[in-house]
């Protein structure tokens, strides 16, 4: 969702949380707390449950 609304990554999560961490979230290493969902969702300005189901689809392939 990020990628096709040409956000780069380090725009994404500035301000949130660090690159690093973005990345153990994204390959399941770390489980994302809620609250940084409310946040990556405000910045894509949809609702947390579609970001929720974009991070499951990611997981999935």
């Amino acid at each position: 969702m990020r990628f096709s609304r040409g956000i780069s990554q380090e725009d994404f999560t500035d301000g949130i949380i660090s690159n690093r961490q973005y990345q153990r979230y994204i390959n399941g290493s770390s489980a994302m707390p809620y609250h940084l969902l409310d946040a990556f969702a405000e910045r894509l300005n949809t609702k947390k449950e579609i970001l929720l189901l974009e991070f499951d689809n990611y997981a999935i392939k």
